[in-house]
């Protein structure tokens, strides 16, 4: 039968009826709370980035800096908490007593880690160092090692940031940085089901 031969559709897809008006009212709502709900998730997505981004940016920063003043970096991690100030983590005692670069970071990554668990305001943690990366030619490249991460973030980064030879005799200078996600969580994170009952 026909619309014309008076065939009417179904009760749910009828609008002029009041039943139908509510029905569409009601699924143009949950679309739009929807698309509300995937903006907003979005917009934080892209917010922990930017942050993450910013802190790591910053504290590589300081990194070359300390490079280039005094030609080398020992170990130091940084804290961004949710009111946008960093605290800065460092090796404090007599420079002839430090442990090694390597133990350093290990303690590093114990003394972030309790303290991001313990302050909710802890926002954004970073653990930086210098390294000498093995490359697959063999040789050895000098750079700065950035571990990043976020409360609200999925993974943590490891950025290497490469010193390259300059144009000047000895002189080094940032090469493209190389980005990856890792799994040394320096925030906790939720476990997602197994999937097993």
């Amino acid at each position: 039968m026909t619309r014309e031969q008076g065939a009417q559709p179904p009760a749910f897809l009828n609008l002029a009826d009041e039943g139908g008006q509510g029905l569409l009212k009601r699924y143009l709502l949950t679309l739009c709370f929807l698309c509300v709900a995937a903006l907003a998730q979005a917009t934080d997505k892209d917010q922990v980035e930017t942050e993450m981004e910013n802190l790591s940016e910053f504290a590589l920063q300081q990194a070359l800096e300390a490079i280039a003043e005094q030609g080398a970096l020992y170990p130091f991690a940084m804290i961004r908490n949710s009111d946008g100030k960093n605290a800065l983590i460092h090796y404090k005692g007599e420079p002839g007593q430090a442990p090694s670069a390597e133990e350093y970071v290990k303690t590093l990554y114990k003394v972030v880690a309790t303290t991001v668990r313990q302050s909710a305001s802890s926002q954004v943690a970073v653990i930086v160092r210098q390294i000498n990366a093995p490359a697959e030619s063999g040789e050895v490249i000098p750079g700065v090692w950035v571990l990043v991460d976020h409360r609200l973030a999925q993974s943590p980064k490891v950025i290497f940031q490469p010193l390259v030879p300059g144009k000047k005799e000895g002189q080094l200078v940032p090469g493209t940085p190389v980005v990856q996600s890792t799994t040394d969580n320096l925030f906790p994170r939720m476990a997602l089901p197994s999937g097993k009952e």
